[in-house]
């Protein structure tokens, strides 16, 4: 009853938010950012340790520059995400550019009948992707996502992602629904950045770190033979992003055991390496530490 509650009172509250134009948001996220970064702090301390962590070679000013830079792109995306309610095509179209070289790269493929693996991280304004693809793609896309454990903002977030016509897979279904749906042409996006079990997953050094990495996308690329592609979501200026695509393996048989996520792993460093302060550094990645039967993925794993 609780959930249901906050339910009624937030989701229009959120509507109202998302009914402003994007001057006005700009404003509201630089008061949310003082709030966040100067009153509460918030995940201050997971903030600062992760970018000692991922940038020892930096000065403790350039990582203090890094950290003020994303806690307003978290302020941000929080709006962005929210404005996802309101926003049609056109908007997208304002707000997010596909270049023609990553459209026609999809249509390569699509136009072949053949489906891709997209692989994304949480950089930049991930859930806009969505509005970016339909925008500019025609083909369908099916967002590989975790249900969030309380019901009514699952039914919200739900809502907006399928606004333009995407069709979401839980990740726990995703090897069934493409078994079942293998002659139909669509584009499967995976978020594949986020913290996995210790225990099976793909250990790699990952800005300077040992991270685990989940081995779905690895997997059901060499199961499906679906050409993985790296997609990055480039932050412009405040509200204006740019969707790139990039080939990381166009024969996934072809390849062994974790060769394509660590294409991915090194695709995302390279990203975050050149404009740190759209990454989600928020987020506890390193809370777990690598089990000792766990093998470090090393190029000799692939010899």
């Amino acid at each position: 009853m609780r959930a249901l509650l906050h339910y009624l009172i937030i989701v229009p509250f959120a509507y109202l938010i998302a009914s402003m134009p994007f001057f006005i948001l700009r404003r509201l996220s630089e008061f949310m950012y003082f709030i966040l970064y100067y009153v509460t702090g918030y995940r201050k301390k997971v903030v600062r340790e992760n970018l000692k962590n991922a940038f020892p070679e930096k000065t403790e000013e350039e990582r203090h520059k890094i950290e003020k830079k994303f806690y307003l792109h978290l302020t941000d995306i929080m709006l962005e995400t929210l404005k996802m309610l309101t926003m049609n095509l056109k908007d997208a179209r304002k707000h997010i550019r596909v270049p023609k070289e990553s459209v026609d790269l999809i249509k390569k493929f699509n136009d072949n009948h053949i489906s891709t693996i997209f692989a994304l991280g949480h950089y930049g304004c991930w859930e806009w992707g969505n509005f970016g693809y339909h925008a500019a793609i025609d083909y369908e896309i099916n967002g590989i996502y975790h249900p969030l454990s309380d019901p009514y903002f699952e039914k919200l977030m739900y809502h907006m992602r399928t606004r333009f016509g995407s069709i979401p897979v839980k990740m726990k279904d995703t090897l069934k629904y493409m078994l079942q749906h293998k002659d139909r042409v669509a584009n499967s996006a995976f978020i594949a950045d986020q913290s996995p079990s210790p225990h099976g997953a793909h250990w790699t050094i990952f800005l300077n770190q040992e991270t685990a990495f989940f081995t779905g996308i690895d997997k059901i690329a060499r199961k499906m033979n679906r050409p993985v592609l790296f997609v990055s979501i480039d932050k412009i200026k405040r509200n204006q992003y740019e969707m790139n695509f990039q080939v990381l393996v166009e024969n996934p048989k072809e390849t062994k055991p974790g060769q394509i996520t660590e294409a991915y792993v090194r695709a995302l460093e390279k990203r975050i390496r050149e404009k740190p302060g759209y990454w989600l550094w928020s987020h506890r990645r390193w809370k777990h530490k690598r089990p000792e039967n766990e093998k470090l993925y090393n190029a000799e794993m692939i010899s």
